[in-house]
């Protein structure tokens, strides 16, 4: 099993330790956005389960990655894409 969690430097200016966790809710992270507009936060997770056999393995990627960004006109844009990626095959 494998699970990852990154941010880029536009997430991690814009987040103080109270509220890192918000970005997954655009509600929420709203005002994070307004204190540093212009810059593009992005995070992503994911989480790989892994089942093998001798001689077979079944793996199943779940991965999620959002990111937003405040114009200077104060619209908001974002990004999200969520993924499942199933993979069956020898071991």
């Amino acid at each position: 099993m494998n699970i990852s969690f990154y941010g880029n430097s536009g997430w991690i200016s814009g987040s103080s330790t109270s509220n890192f966790y918000k970005v997954t809710s655009l509600s929420f992270y709203q005002s994070a956005l307004a204190a540093h507009p212009g810059a593009f936060a992005g995070t992503g997770a994911q989480y790989v389960p892994t089942f093998y056999t001798h001689g077979f393995a079944v793996r199943n990627a779940l991965q999620s990655q959002t990111g937003a960004v405040q114009n200077p006109d104060g619209s908001i844009h974002y990004r999200s894409t969520y993924q499942l990626i199933p993979t069956v095959g020898p071991a």
